[in-house]
């Protein structure tokens, strides 16, 4: 593969956006041997950055809209924010709250739409509810 482009490792591990920009590094070098075929070319995209965060693409949403920033720092946060010790509690924390601040809205199609997003991250990060949960028994 000789595209002028940084040698992929086999062994590299999985992409962290957070360490590229620890390390003032342009995303675009920092490689991992399972980007599509679309990011060999220098650049990773958005997509590839939500995959390597361990959340869905709605959670990242989610995360963008509370901390009020675009959608690859929200995903580079959430990376960060899932490898400390209370960070999906903080996380959950964001969903609750933007969910308060739709309800507050009278949106009631976003409340929806994020009650779904937090049903869907307590199911794969238990870690994060709450021991008290007054919305429902049946955790």
């Amino acid at each position: 593969m000789s595209t002028g482009s940084p040698t992929i490792s086999a062994r590299a591990s999985p992409l962290d956006c957070s360490k590229a920009a620890r390390l003032k590094m342009p995303l675009a070098l920092h490689f991992d041997a399972r980007l599509t075929q679309s990011t060999i070319g220098g650049m990773i995209t958005l997509e590839d950055c939500v995959a390597f965060c361990g959340l869905t693409e709605e959670e990242v949403l989610a995360i963008a809209e509370h901390e009020h920033i675009p959608e690859i720092a929200a995903a580079a946060l959430a990376q960060y924010l899932t490898s400390q010790e209370h960070g999906t509690e903080k996380i959950c924390d964001m969903i609750v709250d933007d969910i308060r601040a739709s309800q507050a809205r009278n949106d009631k199609k976003h409340v929806l739409t994020l009650l779904h997003v937090l049903h869907h991250f307590l199911k794969t990060h238990s870690e994060a509810r709450p021991e008290q949960h007054p919305w429902s028994g049946r955790f």
